[in-house]
């Protein structure tokens, strides 16, 4: 009898069974539970830090905007360095607040700011904007508008938005401690100006010297 007329059975299953499919679709669905959201973490993470590099570099141009006024001023002039960096206090895209000079525009363009007694009632005639470089002008990574612009003001509960604020540390001492806090993904608010901070840096523009101490140091000048 020849081999060649029997054929070899076999048990082997073609393809995979319903159980073996769902069991792959399930370990596929707990994979990504587990991984997207640390992947949005992470890059949310990456903005926050991309947020406080900024925060350092504009505290940089902030200071030499002071230290420009301060040198520029007339003999008369009674101003010191803190009267400058005192005027930078608050958001850095409020184009509209009179007690802001990041953003206002070169003399004869826009609102001009306050006016200073230790100058002789005049305004600072340049903003912080003015004087950086466009390829230094940096953008709110949560947004990707312009720090310098709306609504990096604080009129929007936009993540990423920086505000200066200042506290008096140790208290009665005339030491004006300088610091950028910022709004979170975690911030919330019912009405502008937003200003609930992340991280602990507390809320409103008199934090304690401890909340503000989570954000990000400028300078510490005597009045």
């Amino acid at each position: 009898m020849r081999l060649g007329m029997f054929r070899q059975k076999t048990n082997n299953p073609v393809g995979f069974t319903l159980i073996e499919i769902l069991m792959v679709a399930a370990i596929i669905g707990v994979m990504l539970a587990v991984i997207i959201p640390r992947a949005f973490r992470a890059q949310v993470d990456t903005k926050y830090s991309i947020v406080r590099q900024t925060a350092a570099e504009m505290g940089q141009w902030g200071m030499t905007w002071a230290q420009r006024n301060l040198e520029a001023q007339a003999e008369t002039d009674t101003c010191r360095l803190n009267n400058y960096v005192a005027d930078l206090v608050r958001y850095t895209g409020e184009q509209t607040a009179t007690n802001n000079y990041w953003a206002i525009k070169n003399a004869g363009v826009g609102n001009q700011g306050p006016t200073l007694v230790c100058r002789g009632g005049a305004a600072a005639p340049m903003s912080v904007e003015a004087i950086m470089p466009e390829d230094k002008k940096p953008k709110n990574p949560f947004n990707g508008v312009s720090y310098f612009m709306v609504p990096n003001d604080g009129s929007a509960n936009n993540a990423g938005v920086l505000c200066l604020v200042v506290v008096e540390y140790p208290l009665a001492s005339g030491m004006m401690n300088y610091y950028f806090v910022y709004l979170g993904t975690d911030s919330t608010g019912v009405a502008a100006p937003f200003n609930d901070w992340t991280a602990g840096m507390g809320s409103g523009f008199s934090p304690t010297i401890d909340q503000a101490r989570n954000g990000v140091f400028m300078a510490r000048l005597a009045q």
